[in-house]
């Protein structure tokens, strides 16, 4: 298994830094630190519930993969709104998880 090699950091936004390594995904990333976040489908990408905003570095993330696009239609996400087990974490953006 090859071993990922860098530390980097998100911020949630009050402030609190998340650390995490290449290719995890935010979902993971979250996890890994102890942040509370619900998922209920285990990261399948079919429930929705791990939703997080974007509020800094939106323009850093691709477009929404096909699965994402269908759940973030069928419940009406806003444009920053994103399924966090759906997209990588990117060094320095800021999310807010809602409550």
């Amino acid at each position: 298994m090859k071993q990922r090699s860098k530390t980097l950091k998100f911020y949630l936004s009050d402030g609190t830094e998340v650390l995490f390594t290449s290719g995890q995904t935010i979902l993971e990333a979250l996890l890994e630190n102890n942040i509370e976040i619900n998922s209920v489908c285990g990261a399948m990408g079919t429930c929705g519930t791990c939703r997080v905003f974007i509020e800094r570095g939106q323009e850093l993330f691709p477009e929404r993969n096909e699965l994402e696009l269908e759940r973030a239609k069928d419940l009406n996400f806003v444009a920053n709104e994103r399924q966090s087990c759906q997209i990588t974490a990117i060094p320095e953006i800021t999310i807010r998880i809602p409550v």
